[in-house]
C-alpha cells in the first residue's frame, strides 16, 4: 500500500503541481533529462553544475568578457529596475547603446528578456550558477561593473565582490552617496554620457592618475566634506 501510494503521489499529483510551477530548479543534466521524460516538465532551470564550467572555462583559460560591461544587480528589485530606466534617459544614450554590450546576469523569463532587447541594441543574458571562486573570476573578465542603485548601507555581498573584482567601478553620482568612500579604490561616476565613453576607454596609466589624484586631494577633506565634493576629488 506505501508504495503504491507513492507510486500515484509522483506520477499523478506531483505532476499536476509541477505543471504550475514556472521554473523548477534542477541540480544536473540527469536530473533535467528525467523530469522532462518522466513528468513531461519543460521549464527548467538549472542551478550548480549543470554547466560543466571546468570543461567551458578552464580549457580556455578565463571568461571572454572583457570587451562587455555587466549590469550589477537583480532586475527583478524594484531600485535596479528604476535605475535601469534612469540609465536610459541620460542623454545620447544611443550612442553608447549602439557602441558597447551589455550583461544582465540572472534568470529571467522571456517577458522581461523582450523587453530588455527592445531597449538595448547589443547585450546578452547570463544565468548559469557559478561557485564562489569562479565568480570573482567572472567579474573581473568585465571591463566595467556598472551600479545603477543607491548602495547608501552596510557591505552588500554585491559591492564586497565589486571592491575585489579587477574592474572598473561605474555608477551614478547618487548610488554611491551613502557608501564609505575609502572602500573604493577606484570609481567613476555617471554624470553625462561621457563618463561612461571615457571610463570604457581608459588605459591603465590614466586610472592609476585618477587613483593618485584622488588620493592626494582627499587627504584635504574629512569624510564629511568629502560627501559634498566629489567634483574637487575626482
Amino acid at each position: 500500500i506505501y508504495y503504491f501510494l507513492a507510486f500515484v503521489h509522483c506520477f499523478f499529483i506531483e505532476l499536476i503541481m509541477f505543471r504550475g510551477i514556472k521554473n523548477l530548479h534542477v541540480y544536473s543534466k540527469k536530473d533535467e533529462d528525467s523530469i522532462k521524460k518522466y513528468f513531461g516538465y519543460k521549464n527548467t532551470i538549472s542551478i550548480p553544475n549543470f554547466v560543466n564550467y571546468k570543461v567551458k572555462y578552464k580549457n580556455s583559460g578565463q571568461f571572454i568578457n572583457y570587451n562587455k560591461i555587466l549590469i550589477m544587480g537583480d532586475l527583478k528589485l524594484p531600485e535596479v529596475s528604476e535605475g535601469l530606466e534612469k540609465f536610459k534617459k541620460i542623454r545620447n544614450f544611443k550612442l553608447i547603446n549602439n557602441k558597447y554590450i551589455f550583461v544582465f546576469k540572472g534568470v529571467y523569463d522571456d517577458k522581461t528578456k523582450s523587453k530588455i532587447r527592445r531597449s538595448f541594441k547589443k547585450c546578452e543574458f547570463h544565468q548559469e550558477w557559478l561557485s564562489e571562486e569562479q565568480y570573482l573570476s567572472y567579474l573581473s573578465s568585465f571591463k566595467i561593473l556598472l551600479f545603477l542603485d543607491i548602495i547608501d548601507f552596510g557591505l552588500s555581498n554585491r559591492v564586497i565582490d565589486a571592491l575585489n573584482s579587477k574592474c572598473l567601478i561605474v555608477g551614478f553620482k547618487s548610488a554611491f552617496t551613502g557608501y564609505k568612500i575609502k572602500h573604493f579604490k577606484e570609481v567613476i561616476f555617471l554624470k553625462k554620457i561621457n563618463d561612461l565613453i571615457k571610463a570604457y576607454e581608459m588605459n591603465n596609466s590614466s586610472r592609476e592618475e585618477i587613483i593618485a589624484n584622488a588620493q592626494l586631494n582627499a587627504s584635504n577633506y574629512d569624510i564629511g566634506r568629502i560627501k559634498s565634493k566629489w567634483n574637487k576629488i575626482l
